[in-house]
């Protein structure tokens, strides 16, 4: 865990609602992680861990085992290219850290045969590897930065 974002240690908790996450890890996302995980989240936008980002808008990790990385769909240039290179990063910073599973939360609209593609890639690189899609309006999402000045980065 030491490549964990030093910004993120501590600057997080405060703004993480525990049982939110909870009920989204388990009703969402379908995981099994028992109670004691949650005493230990940590949110990092884009990433927790120090690094370039390989394409995902926010990560959670529960319990130093489950790493959850977000991102809408419209996002995503090409699905086959972006979706590996997102799995294969994912993968990476899981095994490196000694985590249990990686997650990928697509957010917006992907038709079945898309989401069946995204689904056997991971399946490819792992067992311990899903993607979900959670379905929801996507148009009023901005994912930039802004400083505060109200100067954008992208």
């Amino acid at each position: 865990m030491d490549q964990l974002d030093p910004k993120l240690r501590n600057f997080s908790a405060p703004f993480i609602n525990p049982d939110a996450i909870k009920t989204f890890v388990r009703e969402e996302l379908g995981c099994k992680c028992e109670d004691s995980l949650f005493n230990q989240i940590v949110m990092g936008m884009p990433s927790i861990f120090s690094g370039e980002n390989p394409g995902w808008d926010m990560q959670i990790m529960v319990g130093f085992r489950l790493l959850i990385s977000i991102t809408p769909v419209q996002k995503l240039k090409s699905i086959n290219d972006d979706i590996m290179k997102i799995l294969q990063a994912g993968r990476e910073i899981r095994d490196k850290h000694g985590l249990n599973r990686f997650r990928l939360v697509l957010l917006g609209h992907l038709d079945e045969g898309l989401f069946g593609i995204c689904q056997k890639k991971a399946q490819q690189l792992d067992e311990r590897m899903h993607v979900h899609v959670i379905e929801m309006d996507m148009s009023s999402w901005d994912s930039s930065v802004r400083d505060l000045e109200g100067k954008r980065h992208d």
